[in-house]
């Protein structure tokens, strides 16, 4: 298996599995384990291992990034129209799910992998959506859709190696039990996912609680749902860092200059004249002969020979770090400009004075969360589709819903995105403003966009105050 460190080159050939820890390597801010190959060349002739690793800095920009990305897909929570059939049936599933909080971690792990996924699963009759990181995902194809999606990783049990299985196919759900035929330390991996398992072992045997075969009732799916970092027609996505690491590659390199730099900076060299130091006469002798050689003492200090006028003086680089500082700077807002996020969401540095101006900024930014949103809809939709095929196909979960089920019929939901950059208070009423001034907007829709926190029998309320004068006095 490639070693991380002898990768140069950053290719999609690389291991999907292997290329999952890689990125993730990166977001976590261990940049030091992706590129060490390179780093040791760089600082072998001064640095122990454990030197490297302190002088490498780790940096956090990554996930500045990613997390950013994250907050603007889904901190305004995604909802179902409150006007849809079957809402309270949704609004209990997103709640059973814990939506709100797994989709900001699909968010981050489909940024940083290029793939996310849920999955079906029933607790106590409850239907949730389960999100399963996509190292451990191995779909089958057949015609060039996705037969089966295998579901793998690696057990220890009474002491020795299994792999556990959950395979997703139309209409049922498979949990087995294999013997390992490697060791627990090696990757499971697309190559090798099949040929490890050995011996087919009774699930039952240690986990009693656990089906061999559930069917679900719903023919036409497999209650899997993929989503992509892209819309490329690869069976994969490809991680947002694909195309950042040449750029996270250059800002390491210039940290650990600088690094290197400023240590010297900080414990220079010292030179003092001859006096200071008790020398004997052969050294001596040979200080005369060569007058500008330098003896160094145990404690780093340096002599110089007598009749050299300089001062003692410290011996330090007069380097021009405010360029150095300009192209890190430079470097990590190219990161910014590829990743698509407007350098104002990670730093306050030449930040517009309007909101306007502000906001003209982060159109590039809300243009990739609104491309986002329209990847993730389609999967989002299916699911909940699929959920009320499940409902409907068993009893036992058609129980639990009970009174919220308000149709018969499966109906298809509609999805209620929040605003991927907030307006403010004053920009919002700006707006409202404005389109009053055009007469573009009804009374009800003004109060209502300059109110957003009514509810919309309070907005009704509020319309029929003002048309009896009570906003006069």
């Amino acid at each position: 298996m490639i070693e991380v460190s002898q990768i140069t080159q950053y290719t999609i050939d690389i291991s999907r599995q292997l290329g999952y820890d890689q990125y993730v390597k990166i977001y976590k801010g261990k940049h030091y384990e992706v590129f060490e190959g390179q780093l040791y060349d760089r600082v072998r002739q001064a640095s122990t291992e454990n030197k490297a690793r302190m002088i490498y800095i780790a940096l956090n920009l990554a996930k500045l990034i990613t997390h950013k990305f994250a907050d603007l897909m889904f901190l305004d929570p995604l909802r179902v129209d409150s006007g849809s059939e079957n809402y309270e049936v949704f609004k209990a599933f997103f709640s059973d799910s814990q939506l709100d909080l797994n989709n900001w971690k699909l968010a981050v792990y489909t940024t940083v992998r290029g793939d996310g996924l849920y999955r079906f699963a029933v607790n106590n009759n409850r239907p949730i959506l389960k999100y399963t990181p996509a190292n451990f995902w191995f779909p089958e194809f057949e015609g060039g859709e996705v037969a089966r999606h295998i579901f793998e990783w690696a057990v220890k049990l009474d002491g020795k190696p299994y792999v556990r299985r959950d395979v997703y196919q139309n209409g049922s759900v498979l949990s087995e039990l294999y013997a390992s035929r490697i060791d627990l330390t090696e990757m499971i991996t697309d190559d090798n996912y099949a040929d490890i398992l050995g011996k087919q072992v009774d699930i039952k045997q240690y986990y009693p609680n656990i089906e061999p075969e559930i069917k679900t009732g719903v023919p036409d799916s497999a209650l899997v749902y993929h989503f992509k970092s892209d819309n490329s027609e690869d069976d994969f996505g490809q991680s947002e860092y694909f195309d950042l690491m040449p750029l996270f590659d250059e800002l390491n390199n210039r940290l650990t200059q600088l690094s290197k730099i400023l240590d010297v900076h900080a414990e220079p060299e010292k030179f003092y004249p001859d006096q200071y130091f008790q020398l004997n006469q052969r050294y001596y002798e040979l200080y005369k002969q060569m007058k500008y050689e330098f003896k160094k003492s145990d404690d780093g200090i340096y002599s110089m020979p007598q009749g050299v006028t300089e001062k003692p003086f410290a011996l330090t680089w007069d380097a021009k770090l405010e360029a150095v500082f300009k192209e890190i700077e430079m470097t990590m807002e190219n990161i910014l400009t590829v990743a698509e996020i407007a350098p104002y969401l990670i730093w306050m540095k030449n930040t517009a004075e309007t909101e306007d101006s502000i906001r003209m900024q982060l159109i590039t930014t809300e243009a990739k969360v609104r491309r986002q949103r329209m990847l993730f809809a389609p999967a989002f939709k299916q699911a909940l589709i699929d959920l009320q095929k499940l409902i409907y196909a068993n009893d036992s979960i058609r129980s639990y819903y009970g009174d919220k089920l308000e149709s018969g019929e499966i109906v298809e939901p509609s999805l209620v995105w929040g605003e991927p950059i907030p307006v403010s208070e004053s920009e919002r009423l700006d707006i409202v403003e404005r389109k009053d001034k055009m007469g573009a907007i009804s009374e009800r829709r003004k109060i209502a966009e300059a109110n957003p926190e009514l509810t919309n029998e309070e907005v009704d309320d509020e319309l029929r105050e003002i048309q009896q004068g009570y906003n006069l006095g």
